[in-house]
């Protein structure tokens, strides 16, 4: 990536110059793991917009934590306004802890660096069943849907962006 923006010379890129770069970049990575992403994500994930999508949030986090020419490709993203559609995702990861007490805050082991928290909030397909054999599967590698929310915090006197459950996919 360091060196494609080396040699165009870039300063700022456009929404379609970011994306032909990454998809540049990607490719010959993807071909190679292939195999992993269908075990991950199914047969279909090359042909599933929403699945690529995910994979390429999930990459993007890690991009940003490991890769400087990531950052400094983002920064020349040039701005646009942003979209008041909810954003929602999958995370992949082994399951951890359940734990709170005002609300309960489910662990997702993303990698050896990167854990995640997800708020469960409300019911969703399959929770009754999963709640009890919770600390049974813990360590087990499962896929988090979430959709992210804001949630009044009266002690800090503001919102915070928390990712709450919408489904839980053992895998």
């Amino acid at each position: 990536m360091e060196k494609k923006i080396q040699e165009q010379n870039l300063t700022s890129v456009t929404k379609d110059q970011y994306t032909k770069l990454l998809v540049q970049c990607f490719t010959p990575i993807l071909g190679k793991e292939i195999k992993e992403l269908q075990r991950l994500y199914g047969d279909n994930v090359l042909s599933d917009a929403n699945q690529m999508r995910q994979i390429g949030t999930e990459v993007g986090a890690v991009m940003a934590e490991d890769c400087p020419a990531y950052l400094t490709l983002a920064g020349m993203l040039s701005s646009s306004p942003s979209s008041a559609a909810a954003t929602t995702g999958q995370t992949v990861g082994q399951l951890g802890s359940l734990r709170g007490t005002s609300l309960a805050m489910l662990q997702l082991t993303v990698n050896r660096a990167e854990k995640a928290d997800f708020v469960w909030l409300s019911k969703f397909q399959g929770a009754e069943e999963l709640l009890p054999k919770l600390a049974a599967l813990q360590g087990k590698q499962a896929r988090i849907s979430w959709q992210e929310i804001e949630v009044y915090q009266p002690e800090k006197k503001q919102y915070t962006k928390l990712r709450e459950i919408t489904g839980i996919e053992l895998l």
